[in-house]
């Protein structure tokens, strides 16, 4: 009884003790990016970016497999640079923001890379569309430090590639690109 007692104590204070070196980090508009590409009629790459969004990195900074990630980008305010094409992303033919305002992402897992230092595999949901797929990024921790006003921050880049036709985006394939790539860089400041 007294073996069993002071296990339940052990682990209650070992979960304390995780609950207290976690940590949350907000991204910070400016610092941080959401930034897509996709081949163009199969001559180069076209770039665009989500202006707003929001995002977080929950977790402990020394342990980065116990982070939890997330973002949700505001489809109204995709921008590739030309107003006509941004508008045609918004509308129904690909993003369709008016049913559905914004795309998010939620890990579900994290998990380092063998061999790779400081890289991370980060399992979890996408929604675009109003449909969600399990997804994988490769999450590059860059680590912890202080801002210029000296506050506390963490971040890194996370990159992953989906076929966007997996979410019902087909129009224009396959001259415009099937496959989407995703990075996402977070400079996040602690809460």
């Amino acid at each position: 009884m007294k073996t069993l007692l002071l296990s339940t104590l052990a682990a209650v204070g070992l979960s304390a003790a995780i609950t207290i070196q976690a940590e949350t980090y907000e991204a910070k508009a400016g610092m941080s990016y959401i930034i897509f590409k996709t081949t163009h009629f199969g001559v180069n790459p076209a770039y665009g970016r989500f202006d707003e969004f929001t995002g977080t990195l929950t977790g402990d900074p020394e342990s980065p497999e116990t982070f939890e990630i997330s973002f949700e980008a505001m489809v109204e305010s995709i921008n590739t640079g030309i107003e006509k094409r941004d508008d045609h992303l918004r509308g129904p033919d690909f993003f369709n923001s008016k049913e559905f305002p914004k795309v998010t992402f939620k890990s579900t897992s994290v998990s380092a890379v063998e061999g790779k230092e400081d890289v991370y595999a980060v399992e979890g949901e996408l929604t675009m569309l109003g449909v969600t797929k399990t997804v994988t990024a490769m999450f590059d921790f860059y680590g912890t430090g202080k801002a210029m006003g000296g506050d506390e921050i963490a971040g890194g880049e996370a990159t992953l590639t989906v076929k966007r036709t997996d979410f019902g985006m087909d129009y224009g394939v396959p001259g415009i690109g099937d496959e989407v790539t995703i990075m996402v860089s977070l400079q996040g400041y602690k809460q």
